[in-house]
């Protein structure tokens, strides 16, 4: 079976930015397998400082790659998520729950830098 993966925004700005591991990394995903992001991925690297200086190589990125939405049983799985912390009152990041819901949905693996976020959420499989 084809192993599929999630690109978490961290690994695309250092990817972006020429780090040699995370393109490395990058490449070699894309050559195994099926690889996405997130709308959530796109707006945070949107929102960033460097985007209108980044934004053709993002552009063209995001032209290969398939980019997933923030569907309904998305929105469901990140309610439940966004749930489950806030009654502990440890929430992770949100981006990081909307990206967790949107891979766990999908049954991808997310590939990040920020393991400590993610591993906490019940059903996400870790690069």
């Amino acid at each position: 079976m084809e192993a599929s993966y999630c690109l978490d925004t961290n690994i695309l700005i250092d990817y972006f930015r020429g780090q040699q591991e995370s393109v490395e990394l990058v490449r070699s995903l894309l050559k195994q397998g099926k690889v996405y992001t997130t709308e959530i991925t796109r707006f945070e690297l949107c929102s960033g400082e460097s985007y209108p200086k980044a934004k053709p190589i993002i552009t063209l990125f995001f032209d290969y790659i398939t980019i997933l939405p923030f569907e309904k049983n998305c929105a469901e799985k990140a309610g439940e998520i966004y749930r489950k912390f806030k009654k502990v009152g440890n929430l992770p990041n949100i981006s990081d729950i909307l990206i967790a819901a949107i891979a766990i949905s999908h049954n991808l693996t997310v590939v990040t830098k920020n393991r400590k976020d993610f591993e906490r959420i019940d059903g996400v499989k870790l690069y």
